[in-house]
Formats: structure tokens, C-alpha cells, sequence
């Protein structure tokens, strides 16, 4: 089950809080009525709040620090290609198949925050 913690660091990764998970939430949850939030929303956020308290959503702690580390590599992404439309399927297909989502696995441990994971996954990656 994943932490308030945890949460708290995604919301930092996006302008839109952690809305980037919806998706996820949504798939496993159609139902489930989901509006977009913001940063301020933090404790009235639907997200947030049934990612924190639903035990059928099992969404492991590694599997969202590493969508957390993949909404970094597509804002990276986009700054290099110099457009605002990179969208985050595409940035997660050259994430594995870059071999990210490898030295991802190699360095992840619980409670290191998606930024220092993303530097130590893509310091790891340019070694080999």
C-alpha cells in the first residue's frame, strides 16, 4: 500500500499534482469518479485519496516512484526535443526500451525519492 510520503513526492514531479496517475487508478477503478487536481488540493484530491485508502487499487510503492521517475524522463524528453507534447506512453516505451526501466530495477530502493532515483538509474546506465 503506498504512503502519504510517497504521494507527497509524486505531487512535486507535476504541475498537475499527481494526477499523472489517473490512469492507473482509472483502470483498475472505471467507477471511481476522477476530476484533475492541483497542488493545493492535496487531502480533497479523489486521486490521492483512493490511492491512500483503496487495498483493491495494489499499486506497489516501486511501480510509483518508477511512473514517477518515467514523468521525469518525459519532461526531459520534451526539453530536448523542444516540444510540449511528449506524451507519457511514448516516454515510457523509450524508458524500457532504452534499458531505464533496467537500471531502474538494478538501484530502486524503498523510500529514496523519484528525483534521486532517476539521477542514480540514469548515472547507472551511462557506466555500462
Amino acid at each position: 500500500m503506498l504512503n502519504k510520503e510517497t504521494l507527497d513526492d509524486l505531487a512535486t514531479l507535476n504541475s498537475n499534482g499527481c494526477c499523472f496517475l489517473k490512469e492507473i487508478v482509472r483502470r483498475k477503478r472505471p467507477k471511481l469518479a476522477l476530476t484533475d487536481c492541483n497542488k493545493e488540493c492535496k487531502d480533497q484530491c479523489k486521486i490521492r485519496n483512493a490511492l491512500l485508502t483503496d487495498r483493491s487499487l495494489e499499486i506497489s510503492e516501486r511501480l510509483v516512484r518508477q511512473i514517477g521517475c518515467i514523468e521525469i524522463f518525459r519532461r526531459r524528453l520534451e526539453s530536448e526535443a523542444g516540444k510540449k507534447d511528449v506524451d507519457f506512453k511514448y516516454a515510457s516505451y523509450v524508458w524500457v526500451e532504452g534499458r531505464y526501466a533496467f537500471s531502474f530495477s538494478k538501484i530502486y530502493q524503498d523510500g529514496i525519492k523519484c528525483a534521486e532515483l532517476y539521477e542514480k538509474t540514469i548515472n547507472r546506465l551511462q557506466k555500462t
